[in-house]
């Protein structure tokens, strides 16, 4: 177990009471792509999603067994990737990211491993084998990295996150079974933001929490339920640029955002196949403004979604402005 740190209380500004945000609209849809099938744009179970700092799109596929890469407006580039053991093979693929570099790291599910690839696809190493020591794997299903080149995983079935660098060296681990701070039941997502700070999808015990770099435990929010801010199975989380998280409620077919102190802000989604519905919503990304993507699975597509700015109404001595939050 790393050192726990406290979570630091946070004071608002005199300049905060001068404007009140208007609660946060829904994302706009603006367009999806991919059906059923497996040629190059189609997809079976598309699991995860990832934008890279180039803008390239990148989609794993639980059905296909591979990577599709696209640009941010949904055309077909390149794919990597085939059902096996072999390197560069999988066996029921899961979460997938990349780091400052370009580099593609691909949570390798039931071949219980962790695999690299060049920007292109190309093969460049793996680590990772099936048990429950420091650098084995029990079903990881989702890879977060850093900016500083530390790789989380969530290593789901044996309940915590371990943390590696960037050639899969073992640096540390936190958590075990349980519904305490710190503690999971079925840690299925994992994102970064650009302070460091961990958000896990803790599925089971249906809340996300926080934590430091090393593993310090921050927070958590989430209770099992329909409302605002509770959840059914969170599954893919993401953090945009302004510290926004993402969290794919799988269970309820929506998305819903947060700050990253976890204040609710917005949720979007219903079960369906138009737009802005969903048929199992696995995996959310964003890119670095005001985009983001949702892995659609049942659906076999990808939807795009622009994030609307906040209106801020005005007091009596200030006047109205319009921001992102």
């Amino acid at each position: 177990m790393w050192f726990v740190i406290g979570r630091a209380g946070l004071t608002a500004g005199a300049e905060a009471a001068k404007e009140r945000p208007a609660a946060p609209e829904v994302p706009r849809f603006v367009l999806e792509w991919g059906h059923t099938g497996a040629g190059d744009g189609e997809f079976r179970f598309p699991k995860d999603v990832f934008v890279s700092s180039s803008n390239r799109v990148l989609v794993t596929e639980t059905g296909n067994g591979r990577v599709q890469i696209f640009d941010e407006n949904g055309r077909f580039l390149r794919k990597f990737g085939s059902h096996g053991s072999g390197d560069g093979q999988f066996y029921s693929i899961g979460g997938i990211a990349a780091d400052r570099d370009g580099n593609i790291y691909v949570a390798d599910v039931l071949n219980s491993r962790i695999q690299k690839f060049d920007s292109l696809g190309t093969y460049l190493l793996q680590w990772g084998s099936w048990g429950s020591g420091d650098g084995q794997m029990n079903r990881p299903q989702d890879v977060a990295v850093s900016t500083d080149g530390r790789v989380y995983v969530a290593d789901d079935f044996n309940y915590r996150i371990q943390v590696f660098d960037t050639s899969g060296q073992f640096l540390g681990k936190w958590g075990e079974m349980g519904s305490g701070p710190g503690q999971f039941q079925e840690p299925m997502g994992v994102a970064v933001d650009s302070w460091g700070h961990v958000y896990v999808s803790d599925t089971y015990n249906s809340r996300v929490q926080k934590f430091s770099p090393l593993g310090g435990f921050l927070g958590s929010w989430g209770s099992l339920g329909s409302g605002d801010g509770q959840f059914n199975a969170p599954l893919g989380i993401a953090v945009m640029a302004d510290s926004v998280v993402l969290v794919c409620d799988g269970g309820q077919n929506r998305v819903e955002a947060f700050d990253g102190q976890g204040e609710f802000q917005v949720a979007w989604g219903s079960p369906g196949s138009g737009p802005g519905e969903f048929a199992g919503a696995s995996g959310v990304a964003a890119d670095s403004g005001s985009y983001i993507y949702v892995a659609d699975s049942g659906n076999d597509r990808i939807q795009k979604f622009l994030r609307q700015p906040v209106r801020v109404q005005a007091t009596s001595w200030s006047r109205a402005k319009s921001s992102y939050r």
